[in-house]
């Protein structure tokens, strides 16, 4: 690999990261710290058994900015989470098959600015509302969530998203979405 991407094999699913000084587990999460002074979650703890997850802005005084690929991926027991208003980047498949979790807020004042594909595939939230922040979506990032509601700040900010952000893979339709007024 190139030099200062990581893989990290010993995690659920492999996960790769730049820059990365040390791997740590505080007992909630598993993460990667940066030589950006940054946090990117790697999964949750084997120790923690929380349904309802909030991720913190901040561990050890370093923004946390990124959920790796498949971080959470497949983690039935997941109700709810918390994402924190320094996340800059969900990346490929994040909460992907995580069939409990009903509820995805995000913190006012977010810097989201990119989700990846297949990031909240196949999910039990019927809403979700998408941070003005956000510069693009990717492919399927909402397929296979039958009913779902998505919230949108503005058609302007939907057009800079993939053509296929909101497609539905179980029957190849689109997913409606709706413009939130100011």
């Amino acid at each position: 690999p190139l030099e200062g991407w990581v893989n990290y094999p010993d995690t659920k699913f492999s996960s790769v990261v730049y820059g990365v000084l040390e791997v740590v587990d505080n007992g909630e999460f598993v993460y990667a710290v940066t030589s950006f002074d940054t946090i990117s979650i790697l999964s949750l703890s084997s120790a923690n058994d929380n349904t309802d997850i909030i991720v913190p802005n901040h561990i050890d005084s370093m923004p946390v900015t990124q959920i790796v690929r498949n971080a959470f991926n497949g983690n039935g027991d997941i109700t709810s989470i918390v994402l924190p208003n320094t996340l800059i980047d969900l990346v490929a498949g994040s909460f992907q098959n995580c069939h409990s979790l009903t509820s995805v807020t995000f913190e006012e004042n977010s810097q989201l600015e990119f989700i990846g594909y297949y990031v909240f595939f196949s999910l039990g939230i019927t809403e979700i509302h998408i941070p003005d922040s956000v510069q693009f979506i990717d492919y399927r990032a909402f397929s296979d969530n039958p009913g779902i509601q998505i919230y949108v700040a503005s058609q302007e900010q939907v057009d800079l998203w993939d053509e296929d952000w909101n497609l539905n893979q179980a029957d190849n339709t689109y997913l409606p979405y709706i413009i939130e007024t100011q």
